[in-house]
């Protein structure tokens, strides 16, 4: 099984590493939502803002980029899915279907490059923003690797989440509105703005939206100290993210049995 996962996962890499847009984009995206609309919003938002307000972090620019590393991941899982709709629409997906290889290995394979990929961008964003003004008071092993692994586990949830809308898609247009759904989810979140800044009927979708949960570690830590990962907070995002991603994966595996 290990080596078909590993078939798989690498057709999944050279799809991405062979396309010259899509490697281009992997860089320039970050560049756009951190650099571009986090510059133009941190004077706005810095402004009269205190450390506190803002998670700990010296000024907004700071407070977007930690909580892009969570944001990019998610923006990028439907790729899972967009992945699979390609496969079905070109074919190659009945010559799998008939091959040695369970439908959910086929799957989570999908899942596993797509999670693959997002964590790359979220390293690629944390390198390119400290030179040019992320300001992170607590860059240590503890608190990189920690806001990775609350980043892994959200990236997989949501890979899987937009893999399980994906099962029964046979329409383009029907995919477009599924990939158009990470937008929202992600307005949804603590990623742009502090719960102190949010209308009160917002609060309550924010703050059970995973990706609040995943940002949340990597402020607490990162904008803290080592010692917050025993905190109460950080225990329960990660309680919650696991639990999240365990709920799609087994909905995987249970859903591609008939659906895929």
């Amino acid at each position: 099984m290990l080596a078909k996962v590993r078939i798989l996962s690498e057709r999944e890499i050279r799809g991405w590493v062979k396309s010259p847009f899509l490697a281009l984009s992997f860089v320039i995206r970050p560049v756009l939502w951190v650099f571009v609309f986090g510059g133009a919003l941190n004077a706005a938002f810095s402004a009269g803002s205190s450390p506190a307000a803002l998670s700990g972090a010296s000024d907004y620019f700071s407070y977007l980029g930690v909580g892009m590393l969570s944001a990019m991941p998610m923006l990028l899982a439907t790729r899972a899915g967009a992945s699979l709709f390609q496969d079905r629409s070109g074919g190659y997906l009945d010559r799998l279907l008939v091959a040695p290889v369970s439908r959910a290995t086929i799957a989570l394979t999908k899942v596993f490059g797509t999670v693959l990929f997002g964590l790359s961008q979220s390293v690629i964003l944390l390198a390119l923003g400290i030179p040019f003004g992320l300001h992170v008071s607590n860059l240590s092993v503890v608190s990189v690797v920690a806001s990775l692994a609350g980043v892994f586990l959200l990236a997989w949830g949501f890979s899987a989440f937009f893999m399980i809308l994906t099962f029964r898609i046979k329409r383009w247009a029907d995919m477009q509105l599924i990939s158009s759904l990470n937008f929202p989810i992600m307005l949804f979140s603590k990623v742009f703005y502090p719960s102190s800044r949010l209308p009160s009927w917002m609060v309550a979708f924010t703050n059970y939206n995973p990706v609040s949960y995943s940002a949340d570690i990597s402020r607490t830590l990162m904008f803290g100290s080592d010692g917050a990962l025993a905190s109460s907070a950080v225990i329960t995002a990660f309680a919650v993210l696991t639990a999240f991603a365990l709920l799609t994966s087994a909905l995987v595996l249970v859903l591609a049995k008939e659906w895929l």
